[in-house]
């Protein structure tokens, strides 16, 4: 439960925030407040209305994170997935094998998957999740 005080301070950053000076990037800002006030069909607002604007501008919203992989982790074992190699996934994304490698290596072991049969875990994993 929030204490009288915090809630007049909140009360007063929320009002801050909706001054008008700050863009679609600070909903999650004002989303927050807005749900530690209890207003969350307010909240709701906010985060759509921002949404639309932040795809108006052409901004793509960051990908869920899922199994706690990165989204850049997730667009490489997206990849793996297909198919493509360490050497395919580079090119593709314009980063280094060796960066590629790396990405591979700490989704391997955020997944749970070793040895020779890594990739086919991993490929199975990517489709069980939705990420293939």
């Amino acid at each position: 439960m929030i204490s009288t005080e915090g809630l007049r301070h909140a009360h007063a950053a929320l009002d801050l925030v909706f001054s008008g000076s700050l863009g679609p990037r600070h909903a999650r800002v004002r989303g927050g407040l807005l749900r530690v006030l209890g207003r969350e069909g307010l909240a709701a607002s906010v985060a759509a209305r921002a949404g639309k604007t932040l795809e108006e501008l052409g901004a793509r919203a960051p990908a869920a994170r899922v199994g706690g992989l990165s989204a850049r982790e997730a667009e490489v074992l997206r990849l793996v997935a297909h198919g493509l190699s360490n050497a395919e996934i580079a090119r593709e994304l314009v980063l280094s094998v060796r960066t590629v490698e790396r990405h591979v290596a700490n989704v391997y072991l955020k997944i749970g998957a070793s040895g020779r049969t890594a990739r086919a875990i991993a490929t199975a994993w990517a489709h069980t999740h939705g990420i293939a």
